[in-house]
């Protein structure tokens, strides 16, 4: 699979890299992979869809919240420069911003900025 998910122990961070297409499917097993970290693990997340190409229909997004949602997630940085990655993400900021807060940046470096200032308030 293209796509890649990562725990990040010592900051408590998830990392999620959708690449290319992304099927419902495919969600479901990066689920799989990480099923065994225990709730509350990790508190934030990057999810970086720099290179998707075609966005999760809502089963999916909803699937990638729950994912999150399982692991303790509370802050997600979503992570994009193309303008039509901006857009998709920033339409999928709309469902995650009912459970988690969430931000859009282009660059990585960025958004873990944005996730260690808001950790220390």
């Amino acid at each position: 699979m293209k796509h890649s998910i990562y725990i990040d122990d010592e900051n408590g961070l998830l990392l999620i890299s959708l690449i290319g297409r992304c099927s419902n499917q495919e969600i479901k097993l990066l689920g799989e992979r990480v099923k065994w970290i225990p709730p509350r693990k990790c508190s934030k997340a990057i999810l970086d869809i720099s290179e998707l190409a075609s966005f999760p229909d809502q089963e999916g997004q909803d699937l990638l919240i729950q994912l999150m949602g399982n692991i303790g997630v509370k802050k997600v940085a979503l992570v994009g420069s193309r303008p039509e990655v901006k857009m998709v993400g920033v339409v999928f900021m709309d469902s995650l911003n009912k459970y988690m807060k969430t931000a859009f940046f282009q660059t990585a470096d960025k958004a873990k900025l944005w996730l260690d200032e808001i950790s220390m308030n």
